[in-house]
């Protein structure tokens, strides 16, 4: 599961946020409900190693949680110069 934590400088669904945007006070903002939004953070996250069909994710009932927003600027850079998916 990849999850976005509220923190300082973190926008997160929050009444004032949609329930699918998450940003930076910096400028940056993705919806997660548009389309390949989350499939990039997918991608991302599996270039960084991780590996949906790992036995050892499969063993524990507690689901593993990676922290999205370790992963925020390069799905963000990615998004927003229109990079073919078949080149990320």
């Amino acid at each position: 599961m990849i999850s976005f934590r509220a923190a300082p400088g973190r926008l997160v669904p929050d009444g004032f946020v949609h329930s699918g945007g998450v940003g930076t006070t910096e400028g940056g903002f993705l919806n997660l409900h548009e389309p390949g939004t989350v499939r990039a953070f997918l991608d991302a996250a599996m270039a960084r190693g991780w590996d949906a069909k790992d036995p050892s994710a499969k063993e524990t009932k507690e689901t593993k949680e990676m922290d999205g927003w370790t992963l925020f600027d390069t799905v963000a850079r990615r998004r927003s110069a229109g990079t073919p998916r078949s080149e990320r």
